[in-house]
Parts: C-alpha cells; structure tokens; sequence
C-alpha cells in the first residue's frame, strides 16, 4: 500500500457460450489450467446440480440433461456455456475501491476507469482466444469440427467480464458497456439469396478457396487474433490473384512482389483506380514479417480492418 493505492490479487471471469459439447455427469465443474500468451487461464466445466436445474430449452441454461439410463440416472449433460478465467493478475486500485466488498464505479477517477477498460478490454479478448484455442484441442481430440463458441441472438456471452479481487472475492469491475448486450452480427436471407443457396447445394458447388479464408479472417478479427487474421486475409488475396482468368501464365510461376512489380504487364487490371490497392501491399509486408521474425508494429486492430476492407475490394475487382 502507497500513496497510489493498493495492489491486489485478482483474477477476470468470463462464460462463454459454446456448441456442440456435451460431457458425462462426472465431469461437472472439472477444471483445466494452461499458459495461454504468458498468462495462466482456467476453463471450468458447468455443473448441473439440482438446486439449479433448468428447465428443458431455457435459453439461460449453462447446462442440460439430455439423456438418461435405464434406471432414472443421468448419462449425458448437453454444455452451453464454460467459463473462463484469467488468473495471477494484479491491479492497483484505491484503498477503498480495494476494501469495497461490490462495485461502486463511484471510487475511481476518470483516469482509473479508463485504465480498468482497457485492462478489461485486453483480458476479454485474451479470454475469447484461450477459449478458442481451447476448442481447437478438443475438435482434435474428439475428431468433432462443429464445436465452437456460440451466441445467443441477445448476447455472445453469459456473463459481461468481471474483474474480481481476490483478498474478499467481490467484483470490484465491469466493463462500463456491459458486453452481454451486444447483438452479434448477423444476415437477413432474402428469398433470392436463399435461391442462390439452394443452386448451388443442388449442384454441389464449393466456396472458392479465397472465400473460406475470408471467412475464416473475419471470425479471428471477431477475436482480434491479429495474426491469424493477417494470415488467412493473405492467402485470401493470393489466391484470389493467382486463380484471376486474365492474369498470364507467368503471373502464376513468380512471387507474389513479383507479381505486384509488373501487375499489368501480367495482365491485371490497372490500379490508378483502386485507392484501396496499397493496403493490400502493406497487407503482403506485413505477413512477411510476421512469417519471417513473428512480429509486426504494423500488426494493430484498425491495420486489420482496413486490410480486410481491402481484401473484399480485391475479390471484387479480380471477379
């Protein structure tokens, strides 16, 4: 304790919704530690205990008895949601904020609140990643590609992310724009846009390589895995470059700075008309470097967005 405060013990605490993951009554509440990106993250199983049963398709249900054996018992218990928590932190806070068995926004200045955010903010996407990583083993292990994380069309969280002081184990912080109410994304289908689906199941199309990782980049943005992200919109745009119908055989034998050097003699269409063109440049930079070393002071969220912005303008342009 100093002028500045108190340091505390803490840990952040986070459930997140999954799919697909079902476990044996025995597992109830197990739980496993790991190093995740120099931190020490917990993921805890739900229980299903008979104090807190919910009924059959509650949407607030952590978990939920699906099957039973012949002699009443439970032998299945569907998970919606783990929880996750990131634990040996450490946080300065006032003395009475440290002391304050609740949250009480009211103890911290604006400097303190703005510190608390983007500490909060940091830890819930770490969560999100260790989390994802997480699931990655267990699609490995149990050979099953469709468990992943989950959202209701409410929230993509059970919990907002709380950051909890240790000493008297109260909540001393939550995010101030309560991350259990934002609505994920989504896309309306519209009747020609399911029609467009129907054909191609019909005839047994496939995404284009580009598009899967795309896809695949705008999911690790939603967890602001940057790297990752950087990666997969790389190889969008290279293989939406190299596959272009106009580009000539050469085109395809050279490296990708290659191809960027003599661009229309390869047969691309002009950029002087692309403002977006040099971010797809930087984008190739950018992969290199983190290919090469592992690192890039390029690699920032608002880098990723536009380069992905970029990346669609590509595909576009090359179609």
């Amino acid at each position: 304790m100093d002028g500045a405060g108190v340091l505390i013990n803490a840990k952040y605490e986070e459930r997140m919704r999954i799919k697909h993951l079902s476990m044996e009554p025995s597992l109830e509440g197990a739980k496993v530690q790991f190093e995740f990106e120099a931190h020490l993250i917990e993921i805890t199983l739900p229980k299903f205990s008979s104090s807190n049963q919910a009924k059959p398709g509650d949407p607030y249900a952590e978990a939920e008895a699906d099957v039973w054996d012949k002699h009443g018992q439970i032998s299945n218990i569907h998970i919606y949601v783990l929880s996750v928590s990131v634990l040996a932190l450490q946080f300065r806070l006032p003395v009475v904020a440290a002391k304050h068995p609740h949250i009480n926004a009211s103890l911290y200045t604006t400097e303190e609140t703005r510190n608390l955010d983007e500490k909060s903010n940091h830890l819930y996407f770490l969560g999100r990643r260790a989390v994802d990583y997480f699931l990655r083993v267990v699609r490995w292990k149990t050979g099953l590609g469709l468990i992943a994380l989950d959202a209701r069309e409410d929230r993509a969280s059970a919990s907002g992310g709380r950051l909890f002081n240790l000493s008297h184990g109260g909540s001393f912080y939550s995010p101030a724009a309560g991350r259990t109410i934002v609505v994920p994304r989504r896309h309306r289908l519209t009747m020609k846009k399911w029609n467009d689906i129907v054909v191609a199941l019909s005839a047994g199309l496939h995404p284009p390589i580009w598009n899967e990782f795309l896809m695949s980049a705008e999911r690790r943005l939603d967890m602001n895995d940057l790297r990752a992200a950087t990666i997969d919109l790389a190889i969008a745009a290279e293989s939406k470059i190299r596959q272009f119908p106009g580009a000539s055989r050469g085109a395809r034998k050279n490296t990708i700075s290659n191809i960027f050097a003599n661009w229309t003699r390869f047969g691309f269409p002009a950029t002087s008309r692309f403002p977006w063109f040099a971010q797809v440049k930087i984008l190739f930079r950018v992969r290199n470097k983190l290919m090469h070393s592992g690192e890039d002071r390029d690699l920032q969220l608002v880098f990723c967005r536009e380069a992905a912005a970029a990346v669609e303008n590509l595909i576009v342009a090359l179609s």
